[in-house]
């Protein structure tokens, strides 16, 4: 009696540096694209914060904004931007 075959799917792995320990994060969240390092299985939307604030010259420095939906996936981050 022979053992049926099985199939594996390939695996993927990258290495990626961040400033500090990074964070993983669930969908649905918003981050800010400096401090996004990676993300799997989601697929990002672009939001622009333009508030009248930003009109008057007080602004936030989150103009941008990466926002991640659905409910599979990850997000990593990291705690800092670059200076």
């Amino acid at each position: 009696m022979s053992s049926p075959s099985r199939r594996r799917s390939p695996t993927r792995s990258a290495a990626v540096t961040t400033h500090g320990d990074p964070t993983v994060l669930s969908p649905p969240v918003a981050t800010d694209p400096a401090a996004t390092v990676a993300w799997s299985d989601t697929t990002p939307d672009v939001e622009v914060n333009a508030g009248l604030s930003d009109m008057v010259g007080q602004e936030s420095g989150e103009r941008l904004q990466m926002e991640f939906t659905g409910e599979t996936g990850f997000v990593v981050v990291q705690p800092y931007e670059e200076p």
